[in-house]
């Protein structure tokens, strides 16, 4: 019985080894490699639906005009330049550079763009597309333009009240505390500065943590008048 007993315990050792080696295991099943995922969505609708198709590209602007500024240029187009947006237009696709190099890119809704953080005396290319709903892209038309330090514009010329315009001059910190107090709720890591490149002429806040709002308050003197 001893020997028996033995034999049916070695026997159900090896049939567990095989069982083991041969069968698979759901752990050394997982693949190796993955397929990436589609790039392209195939186009199915429901019998008795008739999906929208593209149709022409758009048309494209009729010119693009560049108004200097101190290390800037106003770039407008379309409707701000004759009154009427191209057909079949929903945005626009604008490119810009120096030397001929388009390397700057940015797609807006409306007719003109105001492109900061440019060299004073130095020409920029300006390229404008239409964009369509479907992503189609019109015949580029392209202006250029020398930013150039200027006149003051003429509604800061009449304006009486506190005016900054965050560039820092003198050395002064941006936001100026004599002038701003950064009101903001809560704990957050809040920061606040001038803004470069593109940014330059504007406050930046930044928030490094949490939802904060935060917001500038003008410090600028109380004045009672009387009748």
């Amino acid at each position: 019985m001893l020997l028996a007993g033995v034999i049916g315990v070695a026997l159900a050792v090896i049939v567990l080894r095989q069982t083991q080696e041969t069968a698979p295991n759901a752990r050394g099943n997982v693949p190796t490699t993955f397929r990436p995922a589609p790039t392209t969505v195939e186009k199915r609708a429901e019998p008795g639906i008739v999906l929208p198709e593209a149709g022409e590209p758009p048309a494209g602007v009729d010119s693009v005009q560049a108004d200097a500024g101190d290390g800037r240029l106003r770039v407008r187009w379309g409707r701000a330049v004759t009154g009427h947006n191209p057909d079949r237009a929903t945005g626009c696709q604008v490119s810009w550079g120096q030397n001929g190099n388009l390397d700057r890119h940015m797609l807006v809704a409306a007719p003109e763009l105001e492109l900061r953080g440019l060299t004073n005396g130095t020409e920029y290319a300006v390229e404008v597309r239409s964009v369509d709903a479907y992503g189609q892209r019109s015949e580029p038309v392209r202006g250029t333009g020398i930013p150039a330090k200027g006149k003051a514009d003429p509604w800061s010329d009449a304006f009486t009240g506190m005016h900054d315009d965050f560039r820092g001059a003198g050395g002064t910190l941006v936001p100026d505390p004599a002038k701003w107090a950064v009101q903001r709720t809560g704990n957050n890591c809040l920061r606040s500065g001038k803004g470069e490149g593109e940014e330059a002429g504007r406050l930046v806040l930044g928030l490094q943590c949490g939802s904060t709002a935060a917001g500038p308050r003008p410090r600028g003197p109380l004045q009672a008048t009387s009748r």
